[in-house]
C-alpha cells in the first residue's frame, strides 16, 4: 500500500539497512494491521524500539544520527 518496505529495515531497531543512523517508525512503514488500536500499538512499539536503538547507539558508539524533516503530501 505504500511506505518504507520492512525488508529494508532491521526488525529489532527500525534502522535502515543501507543507511546507518536512519530510522523509520509508525505510519511511514509499510505495515498492514487490524483496525481497533493496532496501528497505535505499532506506532508506539516501533518508536520505542527505534528510541532504544538510538539511545544505545549514542551511548556506546557516539555515531552520528541523520534527521530529516518529512512534510505531509499536499492535497
Amino acid at each position: 500500500l505504500g511506505g518504507v518496505n520492512t525488508d529494508a529495515l532491521s526488525s529489532k531497531t527500525m534502522e535502515a539497512k543501507t543507511v546507518p543512523g536512519l530510522y523509520f517508525i509508525g505510519e511511514v512503514v509499510d505495515v498492514t494491521g487490524w483496525l481497533g488500536g493496532y496501528n497505535f500499538q505499532w506506532a508506539w512499539s516501533s518508536g520505542w524500539a527505534a528510541g532504544q536503538a538510538i539511545k544505545a547507539r549514542q551511548h556506546y558508539a557516539r555515531a552520528p544520527l541523520r534527521f530529516f524533516k518529512i512534510s505531509p503530501p499536499e492535497a
